[in-house]
């Protein structure tokens, strides 16, 4: 199933969320997508209510709680903000602007940590070993 997923983002032309499980500056999810960390067992799914949910398996581990807001996409940005948009205005945000070129990594060990450029921590769900 990850392997058809992957397929699905890259057949769709988009610049959606790497199948590796890292949101790249300039990478976009849109509702409905989902990426996994490396070895699949958890999941980062931008859900078509709008809620943006890390999981482990089938349990939510965190979330952005913004279910609801319906929005039309989550953008990793080239300042280091991860953002999700809906009607052209931030809904919900990590307020990492001043760190360009950070990603965002869903980890083996269930943690969905953002990394500066020289792989300092500047933001985290802190959900490791849950």
């Amino acid at each position: 199933m990850r392997k058809t997923l992957a397929l699905m983002f890259l057949a769709s032309g988009l610049a959606a969320a790497q199948p590796n499980g890292i949101l790249q500056p300039n990478s976009t999810m849109f509702p409905g997508q989902v990426t996994f960390s490396p070895d699949g067992r958890y999941h980062l799914n931008f859900q078509n209510d709008g809620n943006l949910v890390l999981y482990h398996g089938e349990r939510p581990l965190w979330s952005t709680q913004t279910n609801g807001t319906y929005p039309s996409e989550l953008r990793m940005q080239p300042d280091g903000n991860l953002v999700i948009y809906g009607h052209g205005e931030a809904i919900w945000a990590t307020n990492t602007g001043n760190s360009p070129g950070a990603q965002l990594r869903i980890q083996n060990d269930g943690n969905m940590v953002m990394y500066s450029v020289d792989q300092r921590v500047i933001w985290a769900t802190r959900t490791y070993n849950r």
